[in-house]
């Protein structure tokens, strides 16, 4: 558990916005998010704008509490506490409000499974994120890619967001079967993901009963039903696979203590997590780097030199990574859009940065901030901005990328 030293809390006016905590004295204080509204807390500004939103509350201290509803959430701004509720503490919490929403469609894949589980399915699913495995998936990432490019013509209007999830897709569904699924199979995948994941959020910020009312769980649950059935339609059926795709890798997969196999749900289930949580950030990644890239013409020129430097005209390979620095820096500033809030729940009362949380409590760490670090250091890391991938030729430069939600394609 981590407790901060005295002289780095403080005790503010109960008027202005503290909240007091616990009956010790002196009391440790926490914000409370500013815009908070009756029944609904802060899921205007989470909706409306979370980037902005979650940026004020790094400002504001290192532990906000913030209200989807009428529910409080700890909302944590740096690595370090990110580091104790992910690493540290971890058997002090449990999976939250998202992983609730996910077990619809992933079952007892490793989102929403139990610990002991989790730990199984965990050793046994590994393998397939070695470097070998990531680099035959990058063959396919290229070949997509690369057709889904030569496609565009001049003068094309593309809607990127569309284009960036179908392209995701499709590349994660080639990586997983060998054989080539039917297109209605292919396009039912690319209909409901998105339904589920939207839905998904839906269920995470609003109210159960606005839920209902609204439709959005008539519209999630059936949308959760119809990719499980796809997926489990395809495990049950292809026997194409090749040896080289997730599906026969999930199939010839061990446990080492027991020697037992994946029952074939559990490899639907698998499957399906997998294909949740590899599109929806994949994709608004790929999106927002079209934004950006459009109005910093300076980073797209420096892109575009380095890849011709380092490429020769020829598609991109996994080797090439090492080399493509800049392209490197470029990505790790946009994986900020993908915002995901993993929800934590303590099962026991736990201390974080001087303040209590009741077991039972909600903590989310702050994922918009460069969280892959977590594990080897506990000092805060924060996100390169824009400006500063153009310091060392252009210092002088201050352009701000826009947020306004509007995409071009170049």
């Amino acid at each position: 558990m981590n407790n901060e030293s005295p002289a780095q809390q403080t005790t503010e006016c109960p008027f202005n916005g503290a909240e007091q905590v616990g009956s010790a004295s002196p009391a440790p204080t926490m914000q409370v998010a500013p815009g908070r509204l009756p029944m609904v807390g802060h899921m205007w500004p989470l909706m409306r704008n979370p980037f902005d939103f979650f940026a004020d509350l790094r400002a504001s201290g290192n532990v906000i509490k913030i209200y989807i509803g009428k529910r409080p959430i700890y909302f944590l701004t740096n690595a370090r506490l990110a580091h104790q509720v992910l690493v540290k503490d971890a058997r002090s919490f449990g999976k939250g409000m998202v992983w609730e929403a996910v077990h619809a469609l992933s079952g007892n894949g490793l989102p929403a499974s139990g610990r002991e589980l989790h730990r199984r399915q965990r050793r046994l699913i590994q393998p397939l994120f070695h470097r070998k495995m990531i680099a035959s998936y990058a063959q396919i990432m290229t070949a997509e890619s690369q057709e889904v490019a030569e496609s565009w013509q001049p003068g094309q209007k593309i809607i990127v967001q569309k284009a960036m999830l179908e392209l995701t897709l499709t590349t994660i569904v080639r990586s997983m079967f060998s054989g080539s699924l039917p297109k209605d199979v292919v396009q039912e995948i690319i209909r409901s993901l998105p339904i589920f994941t939207y839905g998904m959020v839906a269920r995470t910020v609003l109210p159960a009963w606005l839920c209902k009312a609204s439709g959005f769980d008539r519209r999630f649950l059936g949308a959760a039903d119809r990719l499980r059935a796809t997926v489990d339609h395809v495990v049950r059926t292809d026997q194409s696979a090749d040896g080289a795709d997730l599906l026969s890798h999930l199939r010839a997969a061990r446990d080492p203590e027991t020697d037992e196999a994946m029952s074939e749900d559990l490899i639907r289930d698998e499957l399906v997590s997998i294909m949740m949580a590899g599109t929806e950030t994949t994709a608004a990644t790929l999106t927002w780097a079209f934004h950006e890239i459009a109005h910093h013409p300076e980073v797209e020129e420096k892109l575009r030199a380095e890849l011709r430097e380092v490429l020769g005209g020829r598609p991109a390979e996994y080797a090439d990574i090492a080399n493509l620095n800049y392209t490197r820096a470029v990505v790790k500033v946009l994986r900020r859009y993908s915002l995901l809030m993993l929800f934590r729940r303590a099962e026991e009362a736990v201390v974080i940065d001087g303040i209590p949380l009741r077991a039972e409590s909600a903590a989310t760490p702050d994922t918009s901030a460069d969280l892959s670090a977590v594990r080897t250091t506990l000092t805060p890391v924060s996100m390169m901005s824009w400006s500063r991938l153009n310091t060392a030729e252009n210092p002088g430069s201050s352009q701000g990328g826009s947020m306004d939600g509007r995409t071009k394609s170049r």
